[in-house]
């Protein structure tokens, strides 16, 4: 089973590499030596941070339902 935090801290990051490269403003992006458009890089990046923060309140809810039970 994987950890919460470690769900939240990739989210958070994915979300922060996100938001920086809207303000870079490059048009293309470089990633293992091949170039890709920014926008395909900033939506694998958002896709990353959903699915990690969306786990991350999955388990939370999970949690605090299991503690409800006890």
């Amino acid at each position: 089973m994987r950890n919460k935090i470690r769900d939240l801290i990739w989210g958070l990051f994915a979300m922060i590499i996100c938001i920086t490269s809207l303000f870079k403003g490059e048009s293309m992006t470089n990633i293992l030596g091949f170039e890709i458009n920014s926008w395909i890089y900033r939506s694998i990046w958002f896709f990353i941070a959903i699915t990690n923060l969306c786990q991350y309140f999955i388990r939370l809810k999970t949690s605090s339902e299991k503690i409800k039970l006890d």
